[in-house]
């Protein structure tokens, strides 16, 4: 189990207001660089599945996005992929990247890049200004 902490920073709550449409304030790339050793023969992806509901829960007002804690209202927060699109976290979306076998000699390794931003996101809700924080477990599945 390991921790990985996104610092998403201070946003105004005039920014977050014109957000209503889906916009992205505070946006934060997350970059994970996966070395899987040489366990992976014969495997081609792998899959961050998340499990919000172990985690800060569902926004109510916007099952895409993640529930925030600390006392900020209108808020959640929004994880996008690497092509910007908001993965819907009520709906069990996943992050898939390719699985890339590293030859060296008689020594095959694998690695795997997974790309994508988190960012918050008004729910619709009236903004109110406090801290926004969420937590959010994730597994990894190679196939």
């Amino acid at each position: 189990k390991q921790n990985i902490d996104v610092n998403l920073g201070k946003v105004s709550s005039d920014s977050l207001a014109g957000s209503a449409e889906g916009g992205i304030v505070g946006g934060k790339g997350i970059n994970l660089n996966l070395d899987c050793g040489g366990t992976a023969e014969g495997l081609k992806s792998v899959k961050l599945q998340f499990d919000p509901m172990s985690g800060s829960g569902i926004d109510s007002k916007n099952v895409s996005l993640l529930k925030v804690t600390g006392g900020a209202e209108g808020v959640g927060i929004g994880l996008y992929n690497s092509s910007n699109k908001l993965v819907n976290l009520g709906a069990n979306e996943t992050i898939d990247g390719a699985l890339v076998a590293n030859k060296e000699g008689e020594t095959t390794t694998y690695t795997a890049n997974l790309n994508l931003r988190a960012g918050y996101v008004a729910n619709g809700s009236p903004i109110k200004a406090g801290p926004a924080n969420g937590t959010l477990p994730f597994t990894l599945t190679y196939e």
